[in-house]
């Protein structure tokens, strides 16, 4: 979902969105006392919640071999409901948000593997929100159940930038590859939408032109800059590689 550069920069651009949530009962503001220490994770969390700690044990296991990283080990605070993580971090219109320099992830589910990606993928750099969220979306997936196909809010991200295609939602990608512009756009479309698009480019082209690509251009680049760079790397043009999905998804 979210994550984070630098308080003035990122706190402003990358931390929008979702909906609301102040706190309102005592227990939206209980410190995060327990702690759980794994092989790749130290959890935090408030007396009498929970996290799923073989859960993400497993979902690492699979992503660092999938995305070749040596993250360090992740700092995961899990909050009971949003008033909670506002109460406790002050962003109130998120359900997670992740500091990937700092390898911390702040969440309220329980076995938050979109956020984590993030953490993983700060390794290659921090390009637009454009393919940051949308690998994070294309690696929604639950290794311990054998389900390797991403999927949001429990439907394949195909079939979902299928349905917008179908009913016109779907948006055209240069119009959203600036990060300022993504984060005013709705993000039950721009999420499901990048993460179908990125999934699409390493099923296609393989890992290693994203992973380029990431450490080529910078979370505020112009469209120019992120066509220019798109285009060096792929061999091919950003709308080009539209045309390529769009047929794919027929």
């Amino acid at each position: 979902m979210r994550y984070r550069r630098s308080p003035a920069i990122l706190t402003a651009i990358l931390l929008g969105a979702c909906g609301g949530g102040s706190p309102t009962s005592p227990s939206d503001s209980a410190r995060l006392t327990e702690r759980l220490v794994t092989a790749h994770f130290v959890f935090h969390f408030a007396a009498n919640d929970r996290v799923d700690a073989e859960w993400l044990e497993a979902y690492h296991a699979w992503a660092v071999a999938q995305l070749s990283v040596s993250p360090p080990v992740i700092e995961y605070n899990k909050y009971r409901n949003r008033a909670h993580l506002a109460a406790l971090t002050g962003h109130s219109a998120t359900n997670g948000y992740a500091e990937p320099a700092q390898g911390v992830v702040h969440t309220i589910s329980p076995s938050d593997g979109h956020e984590v990606v993030h953490v993983y993928t700060n390794q290659w750099g921090f390009p637009v929100a454009f393919f940051v969220e949308g690998i994070a979306v294309a690696y929604q997936v639950n290794p311990p159940a054998g389900d390797f196909v991403p999927r949001w809010r429990g439907v394949p991200v195909h079939d979902v930038a299928r349905g917008f295609r179908a009913t016109g939602q779907l948006l055209p990608i240069a119009s959203i590859a600036e990060t300022a512009v993504f984060r005013t756009r709705d993000e039950l479309v721009t999420y499901p939408e990048s993460g179908s698009f990125v999934l699409y480019l390493v099923d296609t082209e393989g890992l290693d032109p994203l992973r380029r690509l990431f450490g080529t251009i910078g979370i505020d680049a112009p469209l120019a800059t992120v066509r220019s760079a798109f285009q060096q790397t792929y061999g091919f043009s950003l709308e080009e590689a539209e045309r390529r999905w769009l047929a794919f998804l027929g």
